[in-house]
């Protein structure tokens, strides 16, 4: 008789809430972001609980890529080059200010209104940017 190993089940409800498997993290944060952007593009408000559900997913999602163990089953082939490129790119505040044409402290009110935070202190996302420089010009 062989064993067959226990997987672990990729989502699982529980009591009110939802646990994802690490590796579901990303692909889900970018579908759901995806959306958000669409229905903000349309004029919508993000409810502020959905943006921290988004913001946890996306901090899920980075926590499991750059975790030092790695992705087990991951290569860098598995990640198409938009989303490398992307992962990596970061702008500080003071060039987010620029592109804003506002100071830094206002650049982190902008931000706090739209849901969007830094990835680390005066360090901000590319493409977290670009939605924000998007959205300031609407």
């Amino acid at each position: 008789m062989t064993v067959q190993p226990q997987r672990t089940p990729a989502a699982v409800a529980i009591g009110g809430g939802v646990w994802l498997a690490p590796a579901l993290a990303e692909p889900v944060w970018r579908a759901l972001r995806a959306e958000i952007e669409r229905r903000r593009a349309d004029g919508g408000m993000v409810r502020p609980e959905v943006a921290q559900a988004l913001d946890a997913l996306r901090e899920a999602a980075l926590r499991y890529l750059t975790d030092a163990n790695g992705p087990i089953s991951r290569t860098s082939a598995d990640i198409d080059p938009s989303s490398a490129a992307s992962a990596s790119a970061v702008l500080p505040t003071s060039t987010l200010a620029d592109h804003l044409g506002v100071s830094p402290r206002h650049v982190r009110r902008l931000a706090k209104v739209e849901g969007i935070a830094p990835l680390r202190r005066n360090q901000w996302a590319a493409e977290d940017a670009a939605a924000l420089v998007a959205r300031r010009r609407q």
